[in-house]
This record gives structure tokens, C-alpha cells and sequence, in this order.
């Protein structure tokens, strides 16, 4: 059963450059790409997860390279993430890959930005460098040097001329701790980056929050637009004595957030959660605990 997966597989993987580059069609690869999914995902071995996850990311390629991929929702694709920016700037394709005892993480994705004056759209390989990026709270990066997540909301901020669109993803590191961050990406000229010193709270201002906690537990981080607010749980450790052992930490009950006032994220460490619909709230006391906003490193 396994040689004839393999089989299929490799015909899917040689087919675009052979059939869909005399006649492109969208549908196709799609169907294609929703195939080999599955197995990058839930795959029986690390092997198979793994050769499949290059198949799947040279098909993408190839599928988001074609006239009209980028207005096309591939709405059959359930093993990634596609987000689009609310104004149609750009798109965000990303998924990972995890090894089948959860030690490892890899995350791939693309980039298409429409340019807004000419419409053309460009694609950015994005290549994840979790491993070699140091103190990445305080870095921009580019795509190929990317903090590689599963981005699930982008909230457009800043003037026309100044936009910015912050990020929420989840990002898994381990069979014992897993994260979630707040990444912002911006456009210098047409080149993308990840990263803007936008966050108050410590000097200087992060580029990026990462929220790193135990794999075991649940960690909430949502957007409200009507209050212009992200709130998160507050994570501290289950003692004490356990203070930068991020796989002993979790969520206390208790809130924070960031506002977006004066074109910054302004930290709130003493929040009011309030009821969306009735618009009453319970003040509550939070102790900004050094695993949320750790001092920068020297």
C-alpha cells in the first residue's frame, strides 16, 4: 500500500511541469494539493511527512505562480492557513510540519503582496529560521530568514502611507512547551518585513511578543476591534521556584492586553475585561510575570 502511495505521489509531483504548464488549471492542483496534505500532517512515519512536505511546497509554489492565484480561495485546502489582509494588500499561506513525537516544528508559507498601484502581485518564499534566530523579540527579519507560525488573524494598522498589519499566530516548539506570538509585517517599498518596534511595555519596544507556556494548557489571544484591544491570558509558573521553565507555565486567570493608542500597542498590566455585549466589566489585578514580558537580553 505504501509503494503505491509513494507511486501516486511521485506522478502528482511531476504532473504540473508536464500537463497544468500547457493547460494551468487552478481546480487540478488544488484537488492535488488536498491529497497530499493529509500526509504531511498526519503521515505514519517522519519520512513520509517529511518528502511529502517538499512535494506539497514545490506544488504550491507552482499553484500560487499561475494567472489568477491569487484571487483563487482554495477553498478544498484544509491542512494551511490562507489569510488575506483586509484591504487585498497581500495573502499568507502557511502550515508545518511536526515530527510524530512533537520534538520538532517546521514551518513553511508564501507571501503574495498585490502591488496597489501597478496590481502586480510578487511571491515570497517564506523560510522559517526559528533555530538560528536569537532574541527574536527585538529583530525584523525578512521572509527568508522567517519566525515561522500559523498566522490566524491580521489586524491592519497605521495612516495609508504607514500601514502596518499585526499578526496573531500560534507557533508549536516542543512535546513540552508550545507558543503563540504577535508579529506585525510592514512594506518597505515592495520588500516585505516581519517585525516593528510598535509594542510598549519595555525599553526598548519589542519588534515582536512571543508567549511561550506548557504544551498542556490553553492559552487565549484575540483581537477586539471595537475596543482596539488584543487581550491574552496572563501566563505565570505553577510555583515560584519555576520562573523561566516555560513548559511549567500557564494561564493564572488573570488578563492582559495591548491597546493600540498613538499608532504603538500600549501594554495594559492592570486590564478591565469587559462583556462585548454589555459592555460592563470586572477589574482585574494582574502580576506581570517575567515569562510574558522577560527583560531584553544582553
Amino acid at each position: 500500500m505504501l509503494n503505491k502511495t509513494v507511486s501516486f505521489l511521485l506522478f502528482i509531483f511531476f504532473l504540473p511541469s508536464q500537463l497544468y504548464a500547457q493547460s494551468p488549471d487552478l481546480k487540478k492542483l488544488e484537488d492535488s494539493l488536498a491529497v497530499i496534505g493529509p500526509l504531511v500532517i498526519r503521515g505514519e512515519s517522519d519520512s513520509i511527512r517529511e518528502s511529502n512536505a517538499l512535494i506539497f511546497q514545490s506544488l504550491m509554489k507552482q499553484t500560487l505562480e499561475l494567472p489568477g492565484a491569487y484571487e483563487y480561495t482554495f477553498s478544498k485546502l484544509e491542512t494551511a492557513s490562507i489569510l488575506k489582509s483586509p484591504d487585498n494588500r497581500f495573502r499568507l499561506i502557511t502550515w508545518v510540519v511536526i515530527k510524530r513525537d512533537q520534538t520538532a516544528y517546521n514551518y513553511y508559507g508564501f507571501l503574495q503582496a498585490k502591488d496597489p498601484k501597478s496590481g502586480k502581485v510578487s511571491l515570497h518564499e517564506l523560510v522559517d529560521s526559528t533555530d538560528n534566530i536569537i532574541n527574536p523579540e527585538y529583530l525584523k527579519l525578512r521572509p527568508d530568514n522567517w519566525y515561522g507560525a500559523i498566522y490566524y488573524e491580521i489586524i491592519p494598522t497605521g495612516r495609508k502611507k504607514s500601514k502596518q498589519y499585526t499578526l496573531l499566530g500560534w507557533k508549536g516548539v516542543s512535546n513540552k512547551i508550545t507558543s503563540k506570538v504577535i508579529d506585525v509585517l510592514k512594506f518597505q517599498g515592495t520588500k516585505p518585513v516581519f517585525g516593528s518596534s510598535l509594542f510598549e511595555g519595555t525599553k526598548p519596544a519589542r519588534s515582536r511578543v512571543v508567549f511561550k507556556y506548557t504544551q498542556q494548557a490553553v492559552m487565549s489571544l484575540k483581537y477586539h476591534a471595537s475596543s482596539k484591544e488584543i487581550v491574552f491570558d496572563n501566563l505565570s509558573p505553577s510555583d515560584q521556584n519555576l520562573k523561566g521553565k516555560y513548559e511549567f507555565y500557564g494561564p493564572d486567570f488573570s488578563y492582559n492586553a495591548f491597546k493600540w493608542k498613538k499608532n504603538k500597542w500600549q501594554y495594559l498590566s492592570d486590564f478591565t475585561a469587559k462583556n462585548p455585549k454589555s459592555g460592563e466589566g470586572k477589574k482585574v489585578k494582574v502580576r506581570n510575570e517575567p515569562g510574558l514580558l522577560p527583560p531584553p537580553k544582553k
